[in-house]
């Protein structure tokens, strides 16, 4: 019989690499739409008259000359505040970008550690359930479970030992498994 231990302390870890994962995700949204800033300033146009137009007639001229000048001083104003507008996005787009790079590098390694913990756990409670480790040895799947430490592992990328389960399909799907991780892929003993 499986103890429910196992299956809570597995859920735990799952949850806590599930949870640092998330952090890594909200960092990737966040530098992505990030790189979406430079576009955030549409142009605007302002219409006024266009040299080469038909000069209009003197009972209008002083009215469009009016309307020119005031569509110059608002373009101008409309360039001055969106360079301001700019360089502050810049600014505050660098310093996101920045915090978040750093909180990228403050999660990885705790993420690594917390799946490790999970893949060691999980790969002992097996080992220890397929041997049919009992209680009395000390080598049940709940010990096996606290026993799993992360920072026993030095060599990485890592992958744990296939358990031998003693049933071909389920023997031959984890060899698979560990096979589709990938070359280069150190294969270390846990035990």
């Amino acid at each position: 019989m499986w103890p429910e231990q196992v299956d809570q302390a597995l859920a735990a870890l799952r949850a806590r690499c599930q949870q640092l994962r998330g952090y890594l995700t909200e960092a990737n949204v966040g530098l992505e739409q990030l790189s979406a800033l430079p576009g955030l300033v549409p142009a605007l146009e302002v219409p006024f008259a266009e040299k080469g137009e038909a000069e209009p007639p003197p009972s209008v001229k002083a009215s469009v000359a009016r309307r020119d000048r005031a569509a110059q001083n608002c373009r101008r104003a409309i360039d001055k505040a969106a360079v301001r507008f700019t360089t502050a996005l810049e600014q505050a787009a660098a310093a996101y970008r920045e915090a978040l790079t750093a909180h990228q590098a403050e999660v990885e390694e705790p993420y690594r550690d917390a799946c490790l913990h999970y893949v060691l756990a999980a790969a002992a409670a097996a080992a220890a359930a397929a041997a049919g480790a009992a209680v009395a040895d000390g080598r049940d799947p709940v010990t096996a479970v606290n026993a799993a430490d992360p920072a026993a592992i030095t060599v990485w990328p890592w992958l744990p030992e296939v358990p031998v389960t003693g049933l071909t399909d389920v023997d031959a799907s984890l060899e698979n498994a560990r096979l589709r991780a990938g070359p280069g892929v150190t294969h270390v003993s846990s035990a």
